[in-house]
């Protein structure tokens, strides 16, 4: 027996010299959010929230709200006034996204552009873009007539990753 727990104090000593310490990434050292979802499956809520993690660099998870972490409810709204896509209610720890239910059957890249929009807001873009260079411009269409740009211009980008 104290063979063994030589072998074994041995073998722990050997391991702990073999490890290597590295810097923290981004990824673990940037904080969880919380992603409570309860909406119909036509809104392309799991897209969107891979893409905004994609491009900002956020650690976006779903599942119920934690005590003392920032979460985002999404639910559906069948009351908001039909020129609405959605809103976001922006508060801390928890935010909430309201989409509009009667917008369920509009086309899938619009329903994409309204949660990353709001994902856009929840994540601390509280304004909109007056120019219509992207996601977060203030109509999901352009005076052109095309749908804005699902991109975040490179001010939007680092407002993100400091929320």
């Amino acid at each position: 027996m104290r063979r063994l727990g030589a072998l074994l104090a041995a073998f722990a000593i050997a391991t702990a010299a073999s490890l290597v310490v590295t810097e923290p990434t981004q990824a673990a050292s940037t904080p969880v959010i919380w992603v409570d979802v309860r909406v119909n499956s036509a809104w392309p809520v799991s897209r969107a929230v891979t893409y905004v993690d994609s491009y900002t660099g956020s650690r976006m998870r779903y599942g119920t709200c934690r005590a003392g972490a920032r979460c985002i409810v999404i639910r559906e709204d069948g009351s908001l006034p039909s020129s609405y896509a959605a809103v976001t209610s922006v508060g801390y720890p928890v935010t909430r996204i309201r989409l509009n239910s009667h917008r369920r059957w509009y086309p899938y890249a619009q329903r994409l552009h309204t949660v990353v929009h709001e994902l856009g807001h929840a994540r601390g873009l509280y304004t909109h873009n007056p120019r219509c260079t992207s996601v977060m411009y203030y109509k999901m269409r352009c005076p052109d007539g095309r749908l804005a740009p699902l991109a975040f211009t490179s001010a939007e980008r680092a407002t993100l990753r400091r929320h």
